[in-house]
């Protein structure tokens, strides 16, 4: 049977700690990703008298992780803000949530993608790369992962005979910890001829070679598939994406400034092109006692790239000025009630402009383009703040 991307789904759930996975129940509508795992297979060279390059292939250090891009509606964004940044306390009421996020570690999650009819599953995940950018007026959000594990698939090692089985246990030939990843309460399928059988899940092995079960009738051979079940996807009603429509950007000598001018119509900046990309520079760190990378925060980074209508000289000059800038973007979306919008505000407390481009094309308006590098602010003693008001709890991340 073939399958269509239409069919799968993602789901995402915020884990307690960088290990511990969780059975995700956040489902959120998916533009495309590429999650992949790599075991970094080598070619051993090695003298075996043989007239050949290699006879064997082994395992290197394994990686995990890719892309997401989804619209940036204000309930999914939180979550992705939540794998990059550290969220602090959440205030408001049903009526709107108000989460702030800085630059700090950030929450881990467990990502389901199904794909065909089983589930890749990714534990500990963050974003190490995260970008915003209007599409046909809608904000996206385009999300490098990198993630501390994952499971695929599975084969039985020992075979199940049908006569009250309470345990599987799972062959190592792929992985050294073939259960990684998988939580008690998770359903596995056997597969024999094309069949499909439950397993539910009651343990899962210090050692993460093995599960118990209740008692099953199930019969397996060895070298037997064994595939996560996917679940039945629920999406809670999402309110619309932030539009650029409903953007104001204003600029200022400082973020007190920048946030005034943005927060009226007549002082803001009108801006045809807005794109932030957030780098967090995580990297992997493989030590021993781990067959896993540990993920390390690096030093982080930020640049946002306007484009704007061309109208004055002075224009330019305002832009290419190194002088310290600071600019705020303030989104409002949707009302979640009585009153209150979605909102996503973007502080930039000093921005310094790195390129800056003016194109001429035949029978094009003259726009100015200017990419700027977000500095930290020693006055303010930050570079970078967002904060988003939406219908999600904070008990919820």
């Amino acid at each position: 049977m073939n399958y269509k991307s239409d069919s799968g789904y993602l789901a995402i759930g915020v884990q307690v700690d960088a290990t511990t996975p969780v059975i995700p129940d956040v489902f959120v509508p998916l533009i495309e990703e590429g999650l992949t795992s790599d075991p970094n297979n080598e070619r051993v060279e090695q003298i075996v008298g043989i007239n050949w390059k290699s006879n064997l292939i082994l395992q290197g250090n394994r990686t995990s992780g890719g892309t997401l891009k989804i619209n940036a509606d204000p309930d999914s964004l939180g979550h992705f803000l939540n794998m990059t940044m550290a969220k602090g306390s959440t205030t408001g009421t049903a009526d709107g949530y108000t989460h702030p996020f800085t630059i700090d570690t950030a929450k881990y999650y467990t990502i389901d993608i199904l794909k065909g009819n089983y589930i890749h599953r990714f534990v500990g995940c963050q974003i190490s790369k995260l970008g915003f950018a209007f599409e046909n007026g809608n904000l996206q959000l385009t999300a490098e992962v990198m993630a501390k594990s994952k499971f695929n698939y599975g084969t039985v090692k020992t075979a199940l005979a049908g006569a009250g089985e309470v345990a599987v246990v799972f062959d190592e030939l792929f992985d050294p910890e073939p259960c990684k990843g998988l939580v008690a309460g998770d359903v596995i399928q056997t597969w024999v001829a094309g069949v499909a059988t439950d397993i539910i899940i009651a343990t899962v092995s210090a050692d993460h070679k093995s599960i118990t079960c209740a008692a099953t009738e199930v019969t397996a051979g060895i070298g037997s598939l064994i595939t996560l079940k996917k679940q039945t996807a629920s999406y809670s009603t999402l309110q619309r994406p932030f539009r650029l429509g409903q953007a104001l950007l204003g600029v200022g000598a400082d973020e007190t400034a920048a946030t005034a001018n943005a927060g009226s119509y007549a002082l803001a900046t009108p801006t045809d092109e807005i794109a932030l990309d957030i780098d967090t520079a995580i990297e992997e760190r493989f030590a021993s006692g781990d067959n896993d990378p540990i993920l390390l925060a690096g030093i982080p980074d930020a640049t946002l790239v306007l484009k704007k209508l061309f109208e004055l000289a002075e224009d330019v000059q305002q832009w290419n000025d190194i002088t310290k800038k600071a600019i705020t973007i303030i989104m409002t979306g949707d009302e979640i009630a009585n009153g209150t919008y979605a909102s996503l505000t973007i502080k930039l407390h000093n921005v310094k402009p790195s390129k800056v481009d003016n194109k001429l094309n035949v029978g094009d308006y003259v726009y100015d383009e200017t990419e700027f590098m977000v500095e930290y602010d020693d006055t303010d003693s930050i570079a970078m703040e967002i904060s988003l008001v939406n219908a999600t709890a904070g008990s919820n991340y």
